[in-house]
């Protein structure tokens, strides 16, 4: 079996947003100080990679196969 709890937390019910940004980016810091699993890769924390994707996507265009392009036009 699967079981799932979710939890959401208003961090302005604690503390201000300084140091709830404080706290945010040593985490951040702690993930990205750790060991990859494998040598040569980066530990990416959650949404990392769609962030980096979203950000090419913008600089560059979003990219779409030869043919799907073609039927579009």
């Amino acid at each position: 079996g699967l079981s799932q709890i979710m939890i959401a937390i208003d961090p302005s019910k604690f503390n201000n947003s300084e140091l709830t940004d404080e706290i945010v980016n040593q985490i951040v810091e702690d993930v990205k100080a750790s060991q990859p699993d494998a040598e040569g890769k980066e530990v990416l924390y959650p949404g990392e990679r769609a962030l980096r994707t979203r950000e090419e996507n913008l600089r560059e265009g979003i990219p779409v196969l030869d043919e799907v392009w073609e039927k579009l036009k």
